[in-house]
């Protein structure tokens, strides 16, 4: 068996073992499964091996993921690292003729195993479901391999290995270099005596990660990648006493929104709605929102809980809630501070304010794929509104201060608009019937429309409108829309952080 010989492994399709395999290729430096030689492989194996053993961060990941079996306590020092180089080293192995070809590589197997080597299987007793009736799954040795390899390319939260699976493996390849890389970190972390902090809700975590994944990208490279498809997270506990998979989607739409929000126009609004969405490590009376102004550090932001984030998972069922909780919430928040701010912050105040609207856009475009007429009608609704309002304040902003119901504020539009055309000078409708119907009514896919959600896009971008033209919250600080409910949290994100 020659060194330089390639080891054998190749992309199976099957969403552990590949995340296994690209652990590896980055381990080792590999462009490609195929480039992985014997030696590469075999020096990963030397190296790791010892972590087991000395019990550093990865240690509890192992137990996670093949239970306790897998290093008896019996055992000696020498015998323990002898059966983890066996499953490190297993490519190596001879394949036995006698049995069925790999379940995931196209290469013969040269061992049945259960789920004390290879997770999410039964015990090596049982039968039912297993093919053919027979105990076990027969792999090859690059198969076993693999699925060891994941334990330094995944994360662990919440007792829960992460794996990724991506449609476009380049997204794959990213996260498990950052991935990977906190690894390492929080390996020299126990080999100095400190215990890393626990990772956040899994959720938060792969959030975190695809913000750093672009935030590096800007600082080397400039600009976002534009990745193919979506992506799956499996959060997996191979534990004998409650063995456990969880899938949870990310959808293409929400990916592209995630990734293209990290862009100059969008990072401010993304950063502001995203620094109110931490929650304090859970104390005796429950978390807490964040104090004003704070922002974790990138390694402090692993370990936090942010709701914003979770409610990301919710959509676009959950379209009407965030739009009000996150856009206008934040728009609103903005503008009540407008009055206070100081002259050094005045004009980053500014910029915020601004883009949130135009992180609003960027969602309408992305998640809801909303036509551009549609969004041209809100804006220039918004900008029409918004001299009326200015022009008039006292009789507007009182209106525009408490919540309505549909009758009200078509009526209210109706009232405006019949106002400004028996104006003695420069009659002129507000609002056409055809903008009407696109901004309130029927949508580009003749379906109705939410006419909550309607309006509060309509004053996510009045409000931008004001104070960027008319310094309005400045002149008129009462005037703040209180449209907007308050965040409360769901039992799907409490169930999250807990």
């Amino acid at each position: 068996m020659n060194p330089s010989d390639n080891a054998g492994f190749h992309w199976t399709g099957h969403p552990f073992i590949d995340f296994g395999v690209e652990t590896l290729c980055i381990k080792c430096g590999a462009a490609t499964p195929e480039e992985l030689t014997i030696e590469q492989v075999t020096e990963f194996a030397e190296e790791v091996a010892p972590l087991y053993l000395n019990k550093p961060e990865p240690f509890k990941s192992v137990m996670q993921a093949f239970g306790i079996n897998f290093l008896n306590t019996s055992w000696t020092r020498e015998q323990q690292l002898d059966n983890v180089k066996k499953y490190l080293l297993a490519f190596k192995e001879t394949p036995n003729p006698e049995l069925p070809m790999c379940a995931f590589f196209k290469s013969p197997s040269s061992i049945v195993v259960a789920r004390d080597a290879f997770p999410m299987l039964m015990g090596r007793g049982g039968i039912n479901f297993y093919p053919h009736g027979q105990s076990g799954i027969p792999v090859s040795g690059q198969a076993l391999t693999a699925i060891q390899a994941v334990i330094f390319g995944a994360l662990r939260s919440q007792g829960k290995l992460l794996v990724l699976e991506a449609d476009d493996p380049n997204l794959r390849r990213e996260v498990i270099w950052n991935w990977v890389d906190i690894i390492r970190k929080r390996i020299d972390l126990s080999k100095q005596g400190k215990e890393a902090h626990d990772l956040a809700a899994p959720k938060t975590t792969l959030i975190n990660t695809l913000q750093n994944i672009e935030s590096t990208r800007n600082q080397i490279k400039g600009g976002v990648a534009r990745y193919e498809g979506g992506a799956r997270l499996y959060l997996f506990n191979n534990s004998g006493q409650g063995p456990s998979l969880e899938i949870i989607a990310l959808p293409t739409s929400i990916l592209a929104f995630i990734q293209n929000a990290q862009r100059p126009e969008y990072i401010h609004g993304w950063n502001e709605i995203r620094r109110r969405g931490w929650l304090l490590p859970k104390a005796k009376k429950g978390d807490a929102i964040v104090p004003e102004d704070y922002e974790p550090d990138q390694t402090q932001r692993m370990g936090l809980f942010n709701r914003f984030f979770t409610d990301l998972f919710n959509l676009p069922e959950g379209t009407a809630r965030f739009i009000r909780s996150y856009f206008l919430g934040t728009q609103r928040a903005l503008a009540e501070k407008s009055p206070q701010w100081e002259d050094k912050r005045k004009l980053f105040g500014n910029e915020q304010i601004k883009a949130i609207w135009n992180l609003t856009e960027l969602f309408l475009e992305e998640v809801l794929e909303v036509q551009n007429e549609r969004i041209e009608n809100i804006k220039e609704l918004a900008e029409a509104l918004a001299v009326i309002v200015n022009d008039d304040a006292p009789r507007y902003k009182r209106f525009l201060q408490v919540k309505r119901n549909w009758g009200e504020i078509r009526r209210f539009l109706i009232q405006i608009n019949r106002r400004e055309t028996e104006k003695k000078q420069e009659p002129k409708p507000i609002l056409k019937l055809d903008q009407f119907l696109s901004v309130f009514e029927i949508n580009e896919d003749n379906e109705y429309v939410d006419w909550g959600v309607a309006w509060d896009l309509l004053v996510i971008r009045l409000m931008e409108v004001l104070h960027e033209k008319y310094d309005f919250y400045n002149k008129h600080p009462d005037a703040i829309f209180s449209a907007a409910d308050e965040i409360e949290e769901t039992q799907e994100m409490a169930e999250a952080r807990n």
